[in-house]
């Protein structure tokens, strides 16, 4: 177990970083390589191997997303409590809809020929997006983003519900 623990761990490092689903590879992962512990220690395990990248995105961007100190002024602090008001509203349809449906979502989307799907189409749509290197409406500042495109962004992510799909990629 500790061997295919360590596995684990490696491939959600790696997929973590990237614009494909960590959560769809560990499900794949899972039906090769299945720890022997209980469902629910393997839903913490996963929990707390993901724990590691969400803390470090945390720390990298603290200063951005903490509203106080660190020489900010009071239009930077007001910017910075703007910015949460934007991540709350992107949010929303993903945590309502993930709430609702959760037991739906588990049932019958988290499996291996759902997320091989996920994986091919996103990929193929993943190419096909960058290959277009569409510049239409960029916005290059954290604070330059409106609300409208932070409930585009929201809108987005209800694709992320889908394993197999990524949330960076999403949006």
């Amino acid at each position: 177990n500790i061997i295919k623990a360590i596995i684990l761990g490696i491939v959600e490092g790696i997929t973590e970083w990237l614009p494909i689903s960590s959560t769809g590879h560990m499900i794949l992962l899972d039906e090769i390589v299945h720890l022997n512990v209980s469902e629910e220690f393997y839903e913490l395990f996963q929990v707390v191997i993901q724990l590691g990248a969400i803390l470090a995105v945390v720390l990298m961007y603290f200063k951005t997303i903490w509203p106080f100190g660190f020489g900010k002024d009071k239009t930077e602090t007001k910017e910075t409590f703007n910015l949460w008001g934007k991540i709350l509203v992107a949010c929303l349809p993903a945590a309502i809809i993930g709430i609702l449906f959760d037991d739906w979502l588990d049932e019958h989307l988290y499996n291996s020929i759902v997320v091989s799907l996920a994986l091919i189409i996103y990929g193929i749509v993943f190419i096909a997006i960058e290959s277009k290197k569409i510049n239409k409406n960029k916005t290059n500042e954290l604070k330059d983003i409106t609300y409208k495109q932070a409930v585009g962004v929201g809108c987005f992510q209800l694709l992320s519900l889908i394993p197999g799909t990524s949330r960076s990629g999403s949006t």
